[in-house]
């Protein structure tokens, strides 16, 4: 399989950089004037891309003679550089989202367009810690409409492997008519069920992870997440209520 610069530029080289790393992978090993005259890069930038090629384990440089002689590292250097990257990021992302936390004053909101905007704001719960749980009302007609079957039970696969616990509140009307539309361990899943008409179709409200997601289940397809911790208090004081006096049957 050939490879060309604009691959490795999509992970973080530079065009130069990407052009001297195959020249040397294709030779195998050699020296800077050789490097030089195979790149149609001037002499100065060959070392300097050598030296950064190096700081980055890629390349090794030995001696042979008084000359120096330069040979590629295994290209499987490039995904620990990633790996070590990863690590580098979980280490300081806690302190960098209390910085960010700190200094947000305001609520933040973000909408989401149409079928594959719902998707995404359900891609969002699969991310929480496992153990989770998160806690919505509304219709389940809604969402398996908007969503789809086979993206409903992929999605409820991967919740249950995240080990993520699903807690709803659905109107008794629907849930006469999807006698499948059950608490369940197995699951993770615990409903309970409201008498309230014309709440069929309207969409969903959750609370997950500190935030509170919205989504329409009519026509107009849309959702937005807002993050802010007194309306998630709120609306999980509402949600408390409001399971309380919910029937679990």
């Amino acid at each position: 399989m050939s490879i060309d610069t604009a691959e490795l530029i999509k992970i973080g080289f530079s065009q130069k950089e990407a052009k001297l790393y195959l020249t040397l992978l294709a030779r195998g090993g050699a020296t800077a004037a050789e490097l030089t005259a195979a790149s149609a890069l001037k002499r100065p930038t060959v070392y300097k891309l050598l030296e950064s090629l190096q700081d980055r384990g890629l390349v090794a440089q030995s001696f042979r003679g008084t000359r120096r002689f330069f040979t590629p590292e295994p290209p499987e250097q490039l995904m620990k550089n990633v790996e070590n990257q990863k690590r580098n990021i979980e280490q300081i992302l806690p302190d960098l989202t209390d910085l960010f936390m700190a200094n947000t004053l305001h609520p933040r909101v973000r909408y989401y367009d149409g079928i594959a905007g719902i998707r995404k704001i359900h891609e969002f719960f699969l991310r929480m810690p496992p153990g989770s749980s998160y806690y919505y009302f509304g219709s389940m007609r809604s969402s398996v409409d908007a969503l789809g079957e086979e993206f409903v039970a992929e999605y409820t696969r991967q919740r249950v492997r995240n080990r993520i616990w699903s807690n709803g509140i659905y109107p008794r009307e629907e849930a006469m008519l999807n006698p499948a539309l059950t608490s369940s361990p197995e699951n993770l899943r615990r409903l309970r069920y409201f008498d309230l008409k014309g709440m069929n179709n309207l969409g969903q409200l959750t609370m997950f992870d500190h935030k509170i997601a919205i989504f329409s289940g009519r026509r107009d397809l849309f959702g937005m997440i807002l993050e802010s911790e007194d309306c998630y208090s709120i609306m999980k004081m509402v949600f408390d209520a409001m399971w309380q006096m919910a029937s679990p049957e």
